[in-house]
């Protein structure tokens, strides 16, 4: 067993030369062609990608605004393919990044979201299988810069019945190796009723905390939270089966 503290977690890799394969931090490796896949400049572009079922691959060239919540309801690679590869959210009133209702699998990578004046910059609910990567996420002063919200059950008995059985609640998701960026002192990164998760290798900087809710069988492993205003680290009961470790809180009230 050992004590020493890791300071990242395995590297993800993207061919840019060929674009035929990716490679995921969990080790799961994901065909990439550029035959299927359809390059974004704006946000009208952008979301006729991701209904067109023929991009099985969607690549953020540069930095997109956008008016409306960017919907995610299908399996795809939402993958930001230059350096300033940003979608930034101008309506105060709407999420940045929205995925809900998918359980095929959808991977997000290499991407900036920006929803500073805005709501939410992620949104994950009623999904599993998605595999967030190597994002850089500016949420607002006010709310959840990041919310996986778990599966749509009414509150109080039916979510403690849904978090009985497992089986009702969203699986397999994934934020590895990312930056939340929040000043909110509230829940600002909520990886809520999940199980089979992984929230690691992620550093929350700037005020806000993790909020670890009511998950099981999932992990919270190698995270950095600087100058929390708040608790750093909030995890609530129930919960079973987690591993959360070598997690770093600095600065921290």
């Amino acid at each position: 067993h050992s004590t020493t503290s890791p300071s990242m977690s395995p590297s993800m890799s993207v061919n840019m030369t060929n674009m035929t394969n990716v490679t995921w931090a969990n080790a799961t490796s994901v065909s990439y062609n550029k035959s299927d896949a359809c390059a974004v400049v704006s946000g009208i572009e952008l979301t006729a990608a991701l209904t067109n079922v023929s991009c099985a691959s969607v690549e953020v060239h540069g930095i997109i605004s956008v008016t409306d919540s960017v919907m995610v309801q299908r399996s795809v690679r939402l993958i930001g393919v230059t350096t300033d590869a940003a979608i930034i959210q101008s309506n105060s009133n709407k999420n940045c990044l929205y995925i809900r209702d998918v359980t095929t699998g959808v991977f997000v990578t290499g991407l900036r979201l920006d929803a500073s004046n805005a709501q939410a910059a992620l949104v994950v609910a009623n999904a599993s299988n998605v595999y967030v990567s190597s994002v850089h996420i500016d949420g607002p002063p006010h709310i959840f810069a990041v919310f996986y919200a778990g599966a749509d059950v009414a509150a109080h008995e039916a979510t403690l019945s849904n978090y009985a059985s497992r089986t009702g609640m969203d699986t397999n998701n994934t934020l590895v190796n990312s930056t939340v960026n929040s000043t909110w002192s509230g829940d600002s990164l909520s990886f809520s009723l999940q199980n089979l998760g992984s929230l690691n290798y992620n550093r929350v900087i700037n005020g806000g905390k993790i909020a670890y809710y009511m998950n099981a069988n999932s992990t919270c492993i190698g995270n950095v939270v600087e100058s929390s205003i708040s608790q750093g680290i909030f995890l609530s009961t129930p919960s079973f089966g987690n591993t959360i470790m070598y997690n770093q809180l600095l600065n921290t009230l």
